[in-house]
């Protein structure tokens, strides 16, 4: 009898075990930091590009949560395996050293912002051509990484890219370097730069310095990283086959023009 219950315990323990394993497979703890108007925890449904993504994962049976925190902590939770992606990661050769990166998402373009009525400002490209301005960066932005480069550029890092357009706004500095659509997001929902560029428009300054595509990126050291990935791309071509890709994006008013450039982005026809 003890031999039978003792049975019974180890096989109910084993069970138990395997589906705590199953439970935790079809269950995703991604993290991010906000990045409106892609995701932000004050969106509708979290952002336009959570809600891809929560959906395409939902077509392959797996339930994810979003997390919001710092980006080096988001970064650093993913790396370490306590989390199981972190979403929005732009590329770069060093991150690709411990992070497995799935098929671009969403796209975001750099370059800079200045006051409309500052046409001493001319930008052909050429970073050396703005060494007489005064730039603010976020410290954290990937643009920053590239202004680095031009040790002869004035260049001053605040805590985030709100903190570099106030000082924009308020004639601090001449340039702002950033992504142009959480920019322009900011300068309309931030009540005091709303507010400031009321007097002071800002716009964008052409050329962009350049485009980065957004990734789901998977931590290497997860020897299920790999297969992750392809469940999380199978679950994009089955959102976009079906036609619910197009039905959530309409739902964020995205326009006939936008749909197709962001289906040519995620690399369909």
């Amino acid at each position: 009898m003890k031999r039978k219950n003792l049975w019974q315990s180890m096989t109910l323990g084993l069970v138990a075990g395997l589906m705590s394993v199953g439970a935790l497979a079809n269950t995703w703890q991604i993290v991010t930091e906000p990045f409106p108007p892609y995701f932000a925890p004050q969106l509708p449904q979290q952002g336009w590009l959570w809600q891809v993504t929560h959906a395409a994962l939902s077509t392959q049976g797996i339930d994810a949560s979003l997390e919001f925190t710092s980006w080096p902590r988001a970064m650093r939770l993913t790396a370490s395996g306590q989390r199981t992606a972190v979403l929005g990661a732009f590329y770069s050769q060093a991150r690709a050293r411990d992070y497995l990166y799935s098929q671009p998402i969403a796209a975001a373009t750099s370059g800079f912002f200045r006051q409309k009525a500052n046409r001493k400002i001319v930008f052909d490209g050429d970073l050396s051509s703005l060494e007489r301005f005064r730039i603010s960066v976020a410290e954290l932005d990937m643009v920053s990484e590239t202004l680095r480069k031009y040790p002869r550029l004035q260049v001053s890092e605040t805590n985030q890219l709100v903190t570099s357009l106030q000082l924009l706004l308020r004639g601090r500095v001449d340039l702002v370097a950033g992504t142009r659509e959480v920019g322009f997001y900011w300068l309309e929902h931030d009540d005091k730069l709303s507010k400031l560029a009321e007097t002071s428009p800002i716009e964008f300054v052409e050329p962009a310095l350049s485009s980065h595509a957004l990734h789901l990126a998977f931590p290497r050291k997860d020897t299920s990283a790999t297969q992750w990935k392809t469940l999380f791309e199978q679950g994009v071509r089955q959102l976009h086959d079906s036609g619910q890709l197009h039905t959530i994006l309409r739902q964020h008013r995205f326009n006939d023009r936008q749909i197709a450039q962001y289906v040519q982005t995620l690399g369909f026809k």
